[in-house]
């Protein structure tokens, strides 16, 4: 494995990336907090008049860097950031507005910590990070009769679901409909549904005028067994097998992308004019 140094400004260093179509596993980073200042607070600073850290600390824009490296995460890639706490909510909404599901709070803990100003304020022995997953973990699926984003959660308590799945599937969809201008179908699907997750999507319908529904992982194998599709393929599977075993890889693969229907594909208007005739 190699590994290479940049020393440049991180803008110039996305553009040649997102040039030659590079995606990454992961963004580790610790940006300027803008916590640089020419003045007292009324009292000493270790001996230093203010706190100024250089030029590259004032006025840094805390949330458009985040929009200028999204695009580089790979789905399901992970970005880490250390900040100021102070600055978290820019962050937070950011990577919202951007897409990422943010997943948890890093807590990294100091032995040994500088101590500040210890006559006048608590010792802090610690500094954080919000660690947030990019791409799309979801299936979106576009037909005449109508778009589907299927949003699938492994996850079974019920403030996990409301805090980490719920919220993030409504603005995904809303984020969806702004680019495309199609309105989705939403549909939850989890191992088991909770009546507090049913109440949100009550909530979400009758005040954003929300398209979503639940089903628990039993209910889409139910779904999934009655298409004419599966039901061909339990009937078929021996043959299926013998045409995948003979087949090159390549034209196997082709044939399976081949029912992948994407939005591409798609006459928006055809959409448009079913959706307002249902």
């Amino acid at each position: 494995m190699s590994v290479i140094f940049e020393n440049c400004d991180y803008v110039d260093l996305v553009k040649r990336m997102k040039k030659q179509n590079i995606k990454v596993d992961l963004i580790f980073t610790d940006p300027p907090y803008c916590v640089s200042r020419d003045y007292q607070l009324g009292f000493s600073n270790m001996g230093r008049a203010g706190m100024n850290y250089g030029q590259w600390d004032y006025n840094f824009d805390q949330k458009r860097w985040i929009s200028d490296v999204s695009d580089l995460v790979k789905d399901g890639g992970s970005i880490i950031i250390f900040n100021d706490w102070k600055n978290f909510s820019y962050v937070v909404e950011e990577l919202e507005k951007n897409g990422f599901l943010l997943k948890d709070l890093i807590r990294w803990e100091k032995g040994n910590p500088m101590p500040r100003n210890v006559n006048s304020r608590y010792l802090s022995d610690c500094e954080f990070a919000i660690w947030a997953v990019g791409g799309k973990c979801d299936i979106s699926y576009h037909d005449v009769n109508g778009s589907y984003i299927l949003e699938p959660t492994m996850q079974t308590g019920k403030n996990q679901q409301l805090n980490s799945e719920t919220t993030n599937i409504v603005r995904h969809s809303k984020q969806e409909e702004s680019k495309t201008g199609i309105s989705y179908r939403v549909l939850m699907v989890a191992p088991r549904i909770h009546a507090d997750v049913i109440d949100f999507f009550k909530y979400k319908i009758a005040t954003d005028n929300a398209k979503i529904l639940s089903l628990s992982i039993d209910k889409t194998v139910d779904l999934f067994n009655m298409s004419p599709s599966i039901l061909k393929l339990n009937n078929q599977y021996d043959i299926e097998m013998l045409i995948l075993t003979s087949s090159s890889n390549q034209e196997y693969a082709d044939e399976l992308n081949s029912f992948r229907f994407d939005l591409k594909d798609v006459d928006v208007s055809k959409i448009h004019q079913t959706e307002a005739t249902n």
